[in-house]
């Protein structure tokens, strides 16, 4: 995660906050990380959901948007939407970016940890015969490096 001028904990403060209301896994993600780190997280004054997009909230007076690199891009800050998002991907982790009142806040990476049980499960469904196959939303390298995770399992 990189930060804006507020710091990292309050940058994820804000952001988690943000995600609150949010149904999607990766905001789920984001809000248990920060209450893990015993962040305490205020409700959003308001809260609207972008459809595949990210989210928009107002915390505490700090107007946030958290959601894909495109919604970086519109809002002119490609530098956020790239750098740190390419290199996070080309890892395989899924990548959010974060503004804060109109300036760079964050860039969160998400990554997903496959299952230990999930490969003796594929192999034995494999051996019954049956053909295995891996349909995910997420992003095609990230879909790779996690199928190349499990099979050094």
């Amino acid at each position: 995660m990189t930060c804006a001028d507020i710091g990292e904990e309050e940058a994820l403060r804000l952001i988690a906050s943000a995600e609150l209301r949010s149904e999607h896994p990766l905001a789920a993600a984001v809000v248990e990380h920060a209450r893990a780190k015993g962040i305490e997280l205020s409700e959003p004054s308001s809260f609207e959901a972008l459809a595949g997009s990210g989210v928009h909230a107002v915390v505490d007076g700090h107007d946030v948007w958290v959601g894909k690199a495109a919604l970086a891009r519109a809002m002119a800050l490609p530098v956020l939407a790239t750098g740190c998002s390419a290199h996070h991907q080309s890892q395989g982790r899924t990548t959010l970016v974060a503004t804060i009142d109109g300036q760079p806040g964050a860039v969160l990476a998400v990554a997903d940890v496959a299952k230990a049980a999930a490969a003796e499960a594929i192999k034995e469904i494999r051996a019954l015969g049956a053909r295995t196959l891996l349909v995910s939303g997420d992003a095609r390298g990230t879909v790779e490096s996690d199928r190349e995770a499990a099979r050094h399992r």
